[in-house]
């Protein structure tokens, strides 16, 4: 991948892990869902009988959506990092873009009168 000047060096790593989330999720369909139902569909061309591969095919097929958010969680660091700080209530570590949102939310005014002074003062 091309590295332009204006691409500091986070921005690029994230780029990357970003592009082999990307092709992980394009190959992992290949095994998932499209072989197991061609074996299925073939095998018998070739005079083999298993009905072993009817009985794989479905768990198989639906293994594919978790596979993916499992791809992204496990490539993409700021998500893991994220999840693991969610998973063990890690407070003082919220250093994530995701956990911003969440304190920005918090600091809503819930008085409306507030709130209108609040957003004049700011103009």
């Amino acid at each position: 991948l091309f590295q332009g000047p204006h691409l500091s060096d986070r921005s690029h790593k994230l780029q990357i892990q970003l592009f082999k989330a990307l092709v992980l999720q394009a190959i992992i369909p290949l095994f998932t869902a499209y072989a197991p139902i061609a074996l299925c569909c073939a095998l018998p061309f070739f005079g083999l009988n298993l009905p072993i591969f009817s009985v794989i095919c479905p768990p198989f097929c639906a293994m594919h959506p978790v596979l993916d958010s499992c791809i992204m969680l496990s490539t993409v660091s700021q998500f893991r990092k994220t999840l693991i700080d969610c998973v063990f209530c890690r407070r003082g570590r919220r250093n994530s873009k995701v956990f911003a949102l969440d304190v920005e939310m918090r600091e809503v005014p819930i008085d409306v009168r507030h709130a209108k002074r609040r957003l004049s003062d700011a103009y």
